[in-house]
Formats: structure tokens, C-alpha cells, sequence
């Protein structure tokens, strides 16, 4: 997991996730940003560390970035780079990874 900030915010807006999948993903943390409410909930019962309803995260976009599983991940701070690496024995410079405006 890598996440970037935006401009001037406590926590990032945005984390991105790689997986044995073969896949680099892009969710939106809005949910968490404001405080739990204004997203879906997991399921009935699920609940957060505070006991209220655990808000769920929105995927907003999916590469698939390697042709095996992806075991690495890394973001430059500038959030303009993200770094993968996998078991097919290569990296990937990601410059054009999952972004939304």
C-alpha cells in the first residue's frame, strides 16, 4: 500500500494498492476523510475501532501491471511516480498509474 496527500491535507485523499492479482489499484479514502459517514458500510455488524458502522473505500481505477503477482510498491512524494515490482522479475515506472483529478 502507498498513499500520497493532497495539497495541505492531514491524510491522504487517495491510496494505491498492489496485489497478487497482477494489478495496481487506485481508492478513493473520501469515507475516511470525513469522518466515516457519506459512504457505503460494510456489512451489518462490521464496525471501526470507534464502534461505529467501518465506512467501505470506492476503487477508482484498476491497471494491470504485471504479468505475474506484484510483491512491491512504492509512490514518489510527489504522487506523480509510482514504482512496481513483481515475480516476473521486472519493475515498472508507473508515471501514467491510476489518477484522478
Amino acid at each position: 500500500l502507498a498513499a500520497g496527500a493532497a495539497d495541505g491535507a492531514p491524510l491522504p485523499a487517495t491510496l494505491l494498492s498492489a496485489s497478487k492479482d497482477k494489478t495496481l489499484k487506485k481508492w478513493d479514502l473520501s469515507p475516511l476523510l470525513a469522518g466515516g459517514g457519506g459512504g457505503k458500510t460494510k456489512k451489518k455488524g462490521a464496525t471501526a475501532a470507534s464502534g461505529e458502522e467501518a465506512p467501505t473505500l470506492s476503487c477508482l481505477a484498476t491497471v494491470l501491471a504485471h504479468s505475474k503477482e506484484v510483491n512491491a510498491l512504492a509512490v514518489a512524494p510527489n504522487d506523480r511516480l509510482a514504482i512496481t515490482g513483481s515475480q516476473d522479475r521486472s519493475l515498472k515506472a508507473n508515471t501514467e498509474y491510476p489518477r484522478v483529478p
